[in-house]
């Protein structure tokens, strides 16, 4: 069927068929059911679909990520593994947590450390870390008995962060955040993960930026922090939140209650329970007049999932209504397509 407001083409199965679908990757989806045992315990098996609906690697994981170099982690009966595109297992299930291939390694972990494997499944780099990140630009960032440092794909240590730091994140727009202030939290994957996400956690905290020679460019003076996201970080100093870019100068100030991450120039905002986008001006782009959601949805493909009266659709960057306000869920637009909800069953939209 076709929608009055836009040329995509709607694919909707039955609600009993998936639970949840997840956004594509690689022309595949993460598709989920959730089933009661005979114990009375809820749980999950997930699989794939293609972007027409159709199952195309069963629906048998206990866990599944995103395909990525052809390959994807799953998990099954406690260990993890990766599939290729048609569902062979190509690399066998002996870790304890598998992350997505990125630059031809991925992040694995074994006996309580993590290291990382290639495609054929060898081991590129021994399991020997508390905690690792993926590689960026030739480099990994690690960290080992409380101390931090960068490591090439040989494994071989091209930089130690000589600082007293308790945390150093992804490197995104040349610049991965650090922050001091956090000496008496457990080392563990929870804590380390929490972390990547967290803005602000501590009120001893003190964030600052490093370069990827190792070097802090952003001095260790912020209360808070976000990733750079679109040349752009989010970061508290003295109670506000403010812009700065990639040199440490400030952009704007924040007068909003939330703002998102950037992404294709523009971030979503939120006041008085209202959403609305700003450029990377500061400027309002898109008026503060949608309601409130869960999570701020972010430009992808040109598109924006918003809501109003309840219900979900998408705009473009002019602000046009480009599918119509009538899903219970949406997500963001990715290789084309975007993975909406009505009246409980799932459907994508396709360009």
């Amino acid at each position: 069927m076709k929608s009055k407001q836009n040329t995509y083409t709607e694919f909707y199965k039955p609600a009993c068929e998936y639970d949840y679908i997840g956004q594509f990757h690689e022309e595949r989806g993460i598709a989920t059911y959730v089933y009661e045992t005979a114990k009375g315990m809820m749980e999950d098996k997930n699989g794939y679909i293609d972007k027409t609906g159709k199952i195309v690697i069963p629906l048998e994981y206990d866990g599944a990520g995103r395909f990525s170099e052809g390959v994807a982690p799953v998990k099954k009966e406690g260990k993890s593994g990766f599939i290729d595109r048609a569902g062979n297992v190509v690399i066998p299930f002996g870790y304890s947590r598998a992350r997505e291939f990125n630059e031809g390694l991925a992040a694995v972990k074994k006996d309580g450390k993590w290291g990382f494997i290639d495609k054929t499944g060898e081991i590129a780099i021994m399991p020997e870390y508390d905690w690792v990140h993926s590689f960026s630009g030739g480099i990994a960032v690690v960290a080992k008995n409380y101390e931090w440092g960068f490591i090439n794909k040989t494994g071989e240590i091209v930089m130690s962060v000589d600082l007293d730091v308790d945390f150093v994140g992804d490197f995104c727009d040349g610049l991965a955040r650090v922050f001091t202030g956090r000496k008496t939290s457990p080392k563990n994957d929870f804590y380390f993960e929490w972390l990547s996400s967290s803005e602000k956690i501590h009120s001893a905290e003190r964030h600052g930026f490093l370069d990827e020679s190792g070097k802090i460019t952003i001095p260790l003076e912020y209360e808070g922090s976000r990733a750079f996201s679109d040349g752009i970080a989010i970061v508290t100093k003295n109670g506000k939140n403010c812009a700065i870019d990639t040199e440490g100068n400030e952009v704007f100030t924040l007068e909003y209650d939330y703002v998102s991450d950037f992404w294709e120039g523009l971030a979503a905002v939120k006041m008085d329970g209202k959403w609305g986008y700003i450029d990377k001006t500061g400027e309002i782009a898109l008026p503060i007049k949608y309601d409130f959601s869960e999570i701020p949805h972010y430009f992808h493909e040109g598109l924006a999932a918003v809501k109003m009266d309840d219900k979900m659709g998408y705009i473009d960057k002019t602000g046009r209504l480009a599918v119509a306000m009538e899903y219970d869920c949406a997500q963001d637009f990715r290789e084309g397509v975007a993975v909406v909800r009505k009246d409980g069953k799932w459907g994508i939209f396709q360009t």
